[in-house]
C-alpha cells in the first residue's frame, strides 16, 4: 500500500542530523507500507564487487498513534534490524529518521533490501513503512571508485611531476563528470519512482554523521529466510 501526506514534515529543532538539507519534505510525504506478516523486497542492479552506503529513510505518516509499527529490515537477505520501532527512535509521529548500512555486493551485482511486517504491530492495516532509499557507491582511499581499480594503482608512465598532477586532475575530472551524469539520470528515476509507488531510491553524496535520529550499521552476516 502507498501512503501520502500533504502536511509539512516536522524536523527536530536544533538537530544537525535531520534537516531539510539531508532530505526535503517530498521524500517523507509518501511511503510504501507492509501489513503484519508480509515482506516486501526491492532489488537494485549495481556494479558488482563494490561497497555501498545504503540509507533508508523513514517517517511514520501512516499511524494514528505512537507504537503501532514493528518490522524487520533485511539487507541482501540478512536480518539487519530486528523489531524496529520507529516511535521509540523518534518519539513522535511524522518525524523523519534514517538508518545507514555499509553493504558489500559480490559477483551477482544485485543489492536487495526488504522490510517485513511483524504480527506484534497494533494495526491490522500497516506494520512497517519505507519512505525512500539512497544507494551510494563508496570510494577507495586512493580516490577511485570501489571495485574499479586495484588499490595500489600508480601512474608509472608519467615522466614528470607536472604531467602526473595534470593526469590525476584529468582523471578526477572524468570521474566527476561521470558521477554527475549518473546522479542526474538516477534522480530522474527517483522522481518517477516516487510518482509510481511512493518509494524511491537514488545515488547521492551525503553526510553520514550519527545521532539520535540517525544510525549507521556495519552489517554482520546473520542469514534469515524471508
Amino acid at each position: 500500500m502507498v501512503w501520502s501526506s500533504s502536511g509539512r514534515i516536522a524536523y527536530p529543532k536544533g538537530s544537525k542530523q535531520m534537516t531539510r538539507e539531508v532530505a526535503p519534505d517530498n521524500v517523507y510525504n509518501s511511503a510504501r507500507s507492509v501489513r503484519p506478516g508480509v515482506n516486501v523486497t526491492w532489488g537494485f542492479p549495481v556494479p558488482a564487487s563494490s561497497r555501498y552506503l545504503v540509507r533508508m529513510h523513514f517517517c511514520d505518516i501512516a499511524s494514528k498513534a505512537l507504537y503501532e509499527l514493528y518490522f524487520n529490515i533485511y539487507v541482501n537477505g540478512d536480518l539487519a534490524v530486528k523489531d524496529f520501532d520507529l516511535s521509540s527512535a523518534t518519539g513522535f509521529l511524522a518525524y523523519p529518521y534514517y538508518i545507514d548500512f555499509i553493504v558489500d555486493v559480490k559477483d551477482e551485482g544485485i543489492l536487495k533490501l526488504a522490510i517485513g511486517g511483524l504480527k506484534k504491530s497494533r494495526s491490522d492495516e500497516v506494520s512497517g513503512i519505507l519512505n525512500a532509499l539512497e544507494i551510494m557507491r563508496m570510494n577507495k582511499t586512493s580516490g577511485g571508485m570501489d571495485g574499479d581499480f586495484p588499490i595500489d594503482l600508480h601512474m608509472e608512465y608519467v615522466v614528470s611531476k607536472g604531467i602526473g598532477e595534470f593526469a590525476r586532475s584529468l582523471l578526477c575530472g572524468f570521474i566527476f563528470v561521470g558521477l554527475f551524469v549518473a546522479l542526474v539520470t538516477l534522480m530522474v528515476r527517483l522522481r518517477t519512482e516516487l510518482r509510481n509507488n511512493g518509494t524511491a531510491w537514488s545515488w547521492r553524496q551525503m553526510n553520514s554523521d550519527e545521532g539520535k535520529l540517525a544510525r549507521t550499521y556495519q552489517l554482520v552476516p546473520s542469514k534469515t529466510d524471508y
